[in-house]
């Protein structure tokens, strides 16, 4: 008899120094034996692949795709948060819309000709309680001790080119430095600025360190001098302040970078491209950059995902067709201006304003910069609704005439709360894509790792009646020696 290699097995049936059958039964019994160990395991665990030799391509794929349903699960939880931060700005919202309500039936109340200004100052307390409480509003709503409206700290970094050149730019930026300051102050922003001078990478400096002091700041710009030389190096002096300069932990941060210069000896071109291509592994979600060049050449578009958001202004000379005026964003993506002068200041105040108002951004999907990045913006106090200093009641046509302030303010709010709701029912529908995506992930991934539990009880219950079978053929192919002993007579 040959077994299943052509082996004759026969041949040991008289020999008591190596009995194959044995040999060949046990061989089979420590097979059966593995492909039953191996069953057992997948019945106990309920995994077809507990290790990477059960299947290498199977436990790469199913790693893959653990990791894309873990993400999503995360998620989706990350957008129940974002849901709910909405709700408490909504709610936040209701209650300023419901003051406001208040305070325009008070003023209505306050323009009929019965009341005397005795009266009317009566009616203005309230109305003074009533703007203090949509302050505190602004100033406390929060959510898991993070304010919602109250985003009003910003580190702005001027980077400035110190060539020969740029002598009146720097003086038209000192003369504008105390507009700057007060429009900040006037949108409620607790802004610094610090001062860095740069031409080429040896020949870049702190000129003045983080002030909130406008004359300090002027000064510092002031200081910053046109002895530079060589080829100016925008991307050096940035890089300079990032590691150089202490910010407030929870700033938004502005890099403004002031040159003549549309190119700079590192390689990056700002005609050719946008200077932020070239900073994304520097930059974080918290910093802008703030491209001020006032050469001729046009800056490319700002399009950089990373960052929330870019500004840039270029001067007169680059117009192209649809620029109308300073803030107003071109064909490529920047903004225009005549010079540092004029307006320059209260505009570039209006943008970091806006920029710091967009600042939640929830992460929706399983991968990187999957986001959804909030359009709630900051802030909604008295100051930034138009009302502080315009709303009284102490004449009949003070009454009358603060009536379309407080429309204007609820228009302002009603346009908010829109968007929170517009947002809300996406963050829905976002919810319900990343569940039944993490479910189709988690439905791949079980057919690739988990065990068929029928099939695996099948395989068994056959492992067990073959290791059953080997082990009784293991006990005769022992007793075939005792054959020998027949020959003994």
């Amino acid at each position: 008899m040959n077994d299943g290699a052509g082996r004759n097995v026969m041949s040991g049936i008289y020999s008591v120094q190596h009995n194959v059958t044995a040999m060949f039964a046990h061989r089979q019994a420590m097979l059966n034996n593995g492909t039953l160990s191996k069953a057992l395991e997948r019945l106990s665990s309920g995994y077809r692949i507990n290790r990477s030799s059960d299947d290498v391509a199977g436990l790469a794929v199913s790693e893959r795709l653990r990791a894309q349903v873990r993400g999503f699960q995360r998620a989706a939880l990350n957008i129940q948060d974002g849901a709910s931060l909405l709700q408490t700005a909504d709610a936040a919202i209701q209650d300023i819309h419901d003051i406001l309500q208040r305070m325009r039936e008070l003023l209505i109340q306050a323009a009929n000709g019965i009341y005397s200004n005795s009266d009317r100052a009566l009616i203005q307390q309230e109305i003074a309680e009533l703007m203090d409480e949509i302050d505190r509003i602004h100033t406390s709503a929060e959510f898991n001790k993070v304010r919602i409206f109250d985003y009003s700290t910003a580190d702005i970094v001027w980077i400035i080119d110190n060539s020969g050149s740029m002598g009146g730019q720097q003086a038209s930026l000192k003369a504008a430095a105390p507009s700057f300051f007060s429009e900040l102050a006037n949108r409620n922003v607790d802004a610094r600025a610090a001062t860095i001078g740069f031409s080429n990478a040896a020949n870049t400096s702190v000129v003045g360190n983080f002030t909130s002091n406008a004359g300090q700041f002027a000064a510092d710009v002031g200081n910053v001098g046109t002895g530079g030389s060589g080829t100016e190096n925008g991307m050096a002096a940035l890089q300079f302040a990032l590691n150089n300069l202490t910010f407030r932990q929870n700033a938004r941060k502005f890099f403004m970078i002031l040159t003549d210069e549309d190119s700079d000896d590192g390689g990056n071109n700002f005609t050719g491209a946008d200077i932020l291509a070239s900073t994304n592994a520097l930059m974080t979600s918290n910093e802008i950059v703030v491209d001020v060049v006032t050469s001729a050449a046009i800056i490319g578009a700002g399009a950089n995902p990373g960052l929330p958001a870019d500004i840039e202004y270029r001067d007169a000379s680059t117009q192209v067709a649809g620029d109308n005026g300073i803030g107003v964003p071109n064909a490529t993506g920047g903004r225009t201006f005549t010079s540092l002068a004029g307006t320059f200041a209260s505009n570039l105040a209006a943008q970091v304003d806006s920029a710091i108002g967009t600042l939640f951004k929830f992460h929706v999907g399983a991968n990187k910069n999957q986001t959804f990045t909030s359009a709630l913006q900051a802030p909604v106090s008295t100051r930034a609704l138009g009302l502080a200093g315009n709303v009284s009641a102490s004449t009949q046509t003070a009454a009358e005439n603060s009536i379309s302030f407080i429309d204007t303010a609820i228009d302002r709010l009603t346009r908010i709360r829109s968007s929170i709701g517009a947002e809300i029912n996406r963050l829905g529908f976002t919810l319900d894509y990343a569940r039944v995506a993490g479910e189709a992930m988690q439905s791949a991934e079980s057919r690739i790792r988990d065990t068929d539990m029928a099939a695996e009880i099948i395989e068994f219950t056959k492992a067990q009646v073959i290791v059953q079978s080997a082990n009784a053929m293991l006990a005769q192919s022992n007793l075939l020696p005792q054959n020998v002993l027949s020959l003994l007579g």
